[in-house]
């Protein structure tokens, strides 16, 4: 099947299937996200480094990618590159369709001078691109170059001095704020183990307080051992204060009994006097 062309601008279009999709896409993206939401982003416990710093990245994309994205699909390139300019420089897709964009113009030297331009910036921040896409890159801006040279006497491009000049005032600050972010993202960190740190040690202190609550107690449970102690001793020495009580009035009880009435009397008495012996003794 022939490849369709928009008939205002006579570039090539996507299937319909592929621009509804992009159309969709646009739709369904989030407007730009406010400074709280991104503050809860840099403090997520549940992303590492990396993962925080792409989500703020795409705040900064998706104002432009999806708009960009339909554009280029219908074959509206001058809308498209007005989007991609704004962006192109933070993700190697981006650079890539601007690329592609600006070689179907004719404009090889742009296309060339847009990835070389990418290809420093990822240099500089990784997190933008992968070492798979930086090393495409390297072979696209090889491709890209030749084909510049090759087609010089009909080359259509159009970025001079001072659109050199706007494309680098419009990477500064978006570049910058990855910058920061990134600081940010570090000095939380930092922030939040020393915070950990803290409380680790507020619980080691309290562990340490323990035992000495412990020893407070000892001489308490101390004093009562003592106390039931000095309880059985004293039962005791009563026990034998009640025996040695027993035995003497048995002996008194003896003496009477031989004193009043001889050898029986004696026996009487000392029977008399075991049997109260035993009920004082109970």
């Amino acid at each position: 099947m022939a490849q369709r062309i928009n008939p205002d601008t006579g570039y090539p279009m996507s299937t319909e299937k592929q621009i509804q999709q992009a159309k969709d896409l646009l739709y369904l993206s989030k407007p730009h996200l406010s400074d709280e939401e991104i503050k809860a982003n840099l403090t997520n416990p549940y992303f590492n480094k990396d993962d925080k710093l792409r989500f703020c990245i795409s705040t900064l994309s998706s104002p432009y990618e999806f708009k960009a994205d339909y554009f280029y699909k219908i074959g509206d390139y001058d809308e498209a590159e007005k989007d991609y300019l704004q962006i192109f420089f933070l993700n190697f897709r981006f650079a890539d369709k601007l690329r592609i964009l600006y070689q179907r113009e004719k404009r090889y030297k742009d296309a060339a001078y847009i990835t070389e331009f990418a290809l420093h910036t990822f240099d500089d921040f990784s997190i933008l691109c992968t070492n798979k896409e930086k090393e495409k890159l390297k072979s696209n801006l090889s491709k890209a170059e030749k084909m510049a040279q090759n087609h010089y006497s009909d080359d259509k491009s159009t970025i001079a001095g001072e659109d050199k000049i706007w494309i680098v005032q419009v990477a500064g600050p978006k570049l910058n704020q990855v910058a920061e972010w990134s600081t940010d993202i570090d000095n939380l960190s930092k922030q939040l183990s020393r915070e950990q740190e803290e409380s680790d040690n507020t619980n080691y202190e309290v562990d340490d307080s323990e035992p000495e609550h412990e020893e407070i107690s000892k001489p308490a449970v101390k004093k009562r051992t003592t106390s039931r102690r000095n309880s059985r001793a004293n039962q005791s020495s009563n026990d034998k204060i009640g025996c040695g009580c027993a035995t003497a009035l048995v002996i008194f009880g003896a003496l009477i009994g031989q004193i009043i009435g001889g050898s029986i009397g004696a026996t009487i008495g000392i029977i008399l006097m075991l049997i109260i012996a035993i009920f004082g003794m109970i």
